[in-house]
Parts: C-alpha cells; sequence; structure tokens
C-alpha cells in the first residue's frame, strides 16, 4: 500500500496508479478545500483506480462530518457523481 498526493492532472494521476500495477494506491486528502471540491477530487482519483483515501482533515474539520462520510459512501461506493452525492 502507498499513500500518494493529487499530482495535479488527472493524466498524471492514470500514469501514477498505471505504473503503481498491483500496488494499493491510497490518496492522500492534503489541504482541506471545500466540499465540492473534495468530492469531485475523489471522484476523479477513484474513476483512476486509487482504492483507497486517508483523507481524515477532509472530513472530521467540517461543520457536519457526518454529511461529508454519507456523500463519500455515494462516490466511492455507488459511483454517483460529486454533485449529486453531495446533494443527496
Amino acid at each position: 500500500m502507498v499513500k500518494v498526493k493529487y499530482p495535479r492532472s488527472d493524466a498524471a494521476m492514470e500514469h501514477v496508479v498505471k505504473a503503481a500495477a498491483d500496488v494499493l494506491l491510497v490518496l492522500s486528502g492534503g489541504a482541506k478545500v471545500d466540499d465540492r471540491a473534495f468530492l469531485e477530487l475523489v471522484e476523479r482519483v477513484v474513476d483512476a483506480g486509487v482504492r483507497g483515501l486517508a483523507v481524515g482533515r477532509n472530513v472530521w474539520q467540517r461543520e457536519d462530518p457526518y454529511r461529508m462520510l454519507d456523500a463519500l459512501e455515494r462516490v466511492v461506493f455507488k459511483q454517483e457523481p460529486a454533485a449529486v452525492a453531495l446533494d443527496g
């Protein structure tokens, strides 16, 4: 398992995933960003093949962390778009 930062482009993230081959990649959450931007990032990295998240700050420092957890569940496990998951 390797914890990785988002490399600032979806193409670069896809390259990292491909280069990692069978190694499990986990996204490092980085700095806290707004809800929609965070969920859109999660959606893109999951689509690229990242298999896990290490994003505590981006969950627990929210005004309503349980709402964010619910939205993450919808993005990661139900493949809902970030905008739908956040509003759902």
